[in-house]
């Protein structure tokens, strides 16, 4: 008899051989130059959302009230950004529907937009190289 298991599909981001050789030259060079990241802040941010359960449920009949869940139109939304150093975390920023921030430079099209480069050299942000389609090379 076999033993399935239902588990989540796993989505990793395609690599080209043009991005693979420069994800492996932008770890090169951070070797190379021995950087110690001392004076990088990693971020992130996610959206989170009340009333939304992505899990799953176990009944005997599928019809069962509890396999259903009610749900709201325009549920609440709080945007949760945050980073970390090499001396620790920093505070969680959250952000109401109606707040934008611009912040993680990896190549999305508004982060490489000549006026988004343009208010970081404004501002005095050293913008560093990132390896393409590598939100895996991100600690946090």
């Amino acid at each position: 008899m076999m033993h399935l298991k239902s588990v989540p599909i796993i989505k990793v981001p395609f690599i080209n051989p043009t991005q693979k050789m420069k994800r492996f030259n932008y770890i090169f060079d951070l070797i190379h130059t021995q950087e110690d990241f001392e004076n990088w802040m990693w971020t992130d941010e996610s959206m989170v959302q009340l009333g939304v359960n992505s899990g799953w449920i176990t009944v005997e009949d599928v019809h069962h009230k509890e396999r259903f869940e009610m749900t709201k139109k325009h549920p609440v939304k709080v945007q949760v950004w945050g980073g970390i150093t090499m001396d620790g975390h920093g505070l969680l920023c959250l952000m109401d529907q109606a707040e934008t921030l611009g912040a993680e430079q990896d190549h999305a099209p508004c982060h490489t937009a000549r006026t988004t480069l343009k208010q970081l050299t404004d501002w005095g942000v050293t913008v560093s190289p990132w390896a393409p389609s590598s939100p895996d090379l991100k600690p946090i």
